[in-house]
């Protein structure tokens, strides 16, 4: 997969935070938050994103605002530092470190953008925020 030289969205802002569902047993991930400037064409759109080894699907919320749910691991303790689990963080796909297709930092992700049914890469730097204080 190739990476294209430069956006073909202008990104407003992008960020991630941890989050634990404070139960045992729950589950432990990455709530993933992207807005862009302008809103896409009809047949363009941003469709996923590749982050810490894992692709999973970016779901519109309102027009411009993109959010993704990335599980990364059950919790085997009690934790009630942040509550903020969702059902989407299912959809997140595991990818081996060898089978993953890109080198990446640990604030770099890798945007999916489709223009109608073509697929074309970008990277993106995420800013990590601490889940529940306002920014």
């Amino acid at each position: 997969m190739k990476l294209e030289d430069k956006p073909l969205v202008e990104i407003n802002d992008a960020y991630f935070s941890k989050y634990s569902s404070g139960i045992k047993g729950g589950g432990a991930g990455f709530n993933i938050h992207i807005s862009i400037i302008d809103e896409l064409e009809q047949n363009e759109k941003l469709s996923g994103i590749y982050f810490k080894e894992k692709f999973a699907n970016l779901k519109i919320n309102e027009p411009n605002v993109y959010t993704a749910f990335i599980r990364t691991k059950k919790q085997e303790e009690t934790n009630l530092d942040v509550i903020n689990s969702s059902k989407e963080d299912k959809n997140a796909l595991e990818i081996s470190k060898d089978d993953f297709p890109f080198e990446l930092k640990s604030n770099e992700a890798v945007l999916v953008y489709q223009i109608k049914e073509k697929k074309k890469y970008f990277k993106i730097l995420l800013k990590k925020r601490n889940a529940g204080i306002p920014q």
